[in-house]
C-alpha cells in the first residue's frame, strides 16, 4: 500500500515538473499508520527511511537527504504522540501533528530546491494545496477507523 502512494507522489512530481514539489504522500501515509500501531513502529521507521532514500535516488540528488528528514521527523513526532495519553489522543490532535510533519518537511524541502528561484512561493502554495487532500484522507483514517478499534 504505502509503495502505491511513494508511485502516486512519483506521478505528481512528473506532472508538476518543476514549479511545484509533490506532496508528501508516502510519509504521510506511512507516518499516520506508524502512529497507530504502537507494537510495530520500527517497521515504520524502517519504511520511512527507505522510501526517502529511494525519493532521493529518483529525484533530490542527495542521498541521505529525504531519508533522514522522513525518519527524523517520524521520530520526533512520534515520541510527541506517544507522551500524549491514549485518552488524549482524540482526532484533532492527530490532525495537527501530521500537519505540523507535513508542514516542516514542505519548509525545508522547499528552501532547499527552490532557494534563490523566483518560484518559491507558488512552489510552496502548491504544495500545501495538493498536500490538503492528504492531510485530510489521513485525519479521516484516524478518526473513522482507528478510533473505532476500542484503542
Amino acid at each position: 500500500m504505502f509503495l502505491a502512494f511513494w508511485y502516486l507522489q512519483n506521478l505528481l512530481q512528473v506532472a508538476f515538473a518543476g514549479w511545484a514539489l509533490a506532496p508528501d504522500l508516502f510519509f504521510l501515509s506511512i507516518f499516520s499508520k506508524g502512529l497507530t500501531d504502537e507494537k510495530h513502529y520500527d517497521r515504520y521507521l524502517w519504511g520511512c527511511f527507505l522510501g526517502g532514500l529511494l525519493w532521493d535516488f529518483r529525484w533530490t540528488g542527495i542521498p541521505g537527504f529525504s531519508a533522514s528528514l522522513y525518519g527524523g521527523l517520524f521520530m520526533v513526532f512520534r515520541l510527541v504522540w506517544m507522551i500524549i495519553p491514549k485518552e488524549g489522543r482524540i482526532p484533532i490532535l492527530f490532525l495537527g501533528v501530521s500537519s505540523s510533519a507535513l508542514c516542516i518537511s514542505a519548509i525545508l524541502r522547499v528552501t532547499l530546491f527552490y532557494s534563490g528561484r523566483a518560484v518559491i512561493g507558488s512552489a510552496m502554495m502548491m504544495f500545501l494545496a495538493s498536500a490538503a487532500l492528504s492531510i485530510v484522507i489521513s485525519w479521516i483514517y484516524y478518526s473513522q477507523f482507528y478510533r473505532k478499534q476500542d484503542v
